[in-house]
């Protein structure tokens, strides 16, 4: 799987799909211009690093999309 390839390659996931964290411009690339460091934003696409370098930047968004918020809380 893609899991393994990428532990091998020692590179690891920046977050995960609709996760919310708070924006670091250094790991993450906004959907919208503005965003202030430390703001809560949600993940949209995955992004990686490898040990301190990061290969792409998560990409996330203040809001999640509607369906993703209904596709969250059929989750258990």
């Amino acid at each position: 799987p893609l899991e393994n390839l990428l532990q091998t390659w020692d590179i690891e996931t920046i977050g995960s799909p609709w996760q919310q964290v708070s924006y670091q411009p250094r790991l993450h690339q906004p959907d919208v211009d503005g965003m202030t460091i430390g703001e809560d934003v949600y993940i949209r696409f995955v992004g990686y690093r490898q040990r301190e370098q990061i290969l792409r930047p998560a990409k996330v968004s203040r809001t999640l999309p509607p369906r993703a918020s209904t596709d969250s809380s059929n989750q258990p």
